[in-house]
């Protein structure tokens, strides 16, 4: 039994080791043995907010994470036109929902990462792409440095614009 309980202790303790070696720290040991998702900060319109949901409102949005989001949370911008700026590693969700958002993750989007830009036309920058990176309805432009992962710029005409990389690329024009 005691020996047990050391081995998932040094489990563990290796697990969340390895993910804060990536940048990535997004789960903890949860008291039922089960993985919870760590809470992200934020700011909403000026507005410090933590926990695993970051939510703008329905009209214009400035939402800025200083450090990244991580596995298990989701930030979305709502209605209007929003400003998503993640400064850091996204190993959550971004959706800027309804209206023409500007999603800028000054980082990498990690292989557990997804950002959705919504309806209408966004523009979405990403240093390197590992993960899912889908467009939506409306003309969408999407940057990305190195892609390993998937961009696909779903409904409508849109521009990608990977820096380097041959990951799927589902754009009607990329350059």
């Amino acid at each position: 039994m005691i020996r047990i309980r050391v081995i998932r202790i040094c489990a563990m303790t290796a697990l969340l080791a390895a993910s804060a070696l990536t940048g990535s720290a997004a789960f903890a040991a949860a008291g039922n043995g089960a993985m919870a998702p760590v809470p992200t900060t934020c700011t909403v319109n000026d507005v410090e907010v933590t926990g695993t949901t970051i939510a703008g409102t329905d009209a214009v949005d400035d939402i800025e994470c200083d450090n990244g989001v991580n596995l298990g949370t989701t930030v979305t911008g709502g209605g209007g036109t929003d400003l998503i700026d993640v400064d850091g590693n996204n190993a959550g969700t971004i959706d800027g929902g309804a209206g023409a958002d500007l999603i800028d993750v000054d980082g990498d989007n990690l292989a557990t990462g997804v950002i959705i830009g919504g309806s209408e036309g966004d523009i979405i920058d990403v240093d390197d792409n590992a993960g899912k990176i889908l467009g939506g309805a409306g003309g969408d432009v999407i940057f990305t440095g190195a892609n390993t992962g998937t961009v696909d710029g779903e409904a409508d005409a849109d521009v990608c614009l990977p820096d380097e990389g041959a990951g799927p690329t589902t754009c009607e024009t990329v350059v």
